[in-house]
């Protein structure tokens, strides 16, 4: 065999080919790349690493924080797949009646870690000051700078009277004569006005600020 070049080559290098090695007899990395066919391996250097004296007892005393590290972060990646803790809700008692209540079984059956706190107040609630993670509430009362999306279909409110108020006061014919019944009154928040009751035929919008003995 030639000095030089790699067991598995026939014959001597042909004209104007570099063999595949130095001088010293040395694959050289550049060398290789030219040679085409031809693959260099490095020759693997043996190495023996070992830790001293106070290594070892450095290893012993930090073995039980490894652990305690790598155990954290197994429970961290866990929790961050099963979604767990306490969520503050509040809302008017018709969206728990009509739409939350619903809901409960199918979402405790999905994420049985997570809690629902649910607060149940008809008044208009500031979200954040009170501490409260979602709030279900009217459109026309949000905030305008409030992030929100629509949680179920639009409502539509009706005008009842029992039996026995109109046997006594009468049916008004139009919104307007409701002004001159007596009405239950609702007020959204704590020093805010009652809420007028709102009306629409077609493209007709009415609003009526009822009275009556009860709000």
């Amino acid at each position: 065999m030639t000095p030089g070049l790699l067991s598995g080559s026939s014959g001597p290098a042909r004209p104007g080919k570099r063999p595949c090695a130095g001088k010293s007899g040395i694959a050289s990395p550049a060398a290789c790349r030219a040679s085409g066919s031809l693959r260099c391996l490095p020759r693997p250097i043996e190495r023996s690493i070992s830790t001293t004296e106070e290594g070892d007892r450095l290893l012993v005393r930090l073995r039980h924080a490894f652990a305690e590290i790598a155990a954290a972060t197994e429970e961290l990646d866990e929790r961050r797949a099963r979604p767990t803790g306490i969520v503050k809700i509040i809302m008017p008692r018709i969206a728990y009646r009509d739409l939350m209540e619903l809901l409960l079984p199918n979402f405790h059956a999905a994420y049985p870690d997570v809690v629902l706190e649910i607060h149940l107040d008809d008044a208009i609630t500031d979200i954040v000051s009170e501490g409260y993670d979602i709030g279900l509430r009217l459109g026309e009362y949000l905030n305008p700078e409030t992030v929100a999306f629509p949680v179920g279909p639009t409502l539509r409110q009706i005008a009842v009277a029992s039996p026995a108020y109109v046997a006594a006061h009468g049916t008004p014919s139009h919104p307007r004569d409701l002004a001159n019944h007596l009405c239950i009154n609702w007020r959204p928040h704590r020093g805010d006005a009652p809420y007028a009751w709102e009306f629409s035929k077609d493209d007709e919008q009415i609003i009526v600020a009822v009275r009556g003995p009860l709000t």
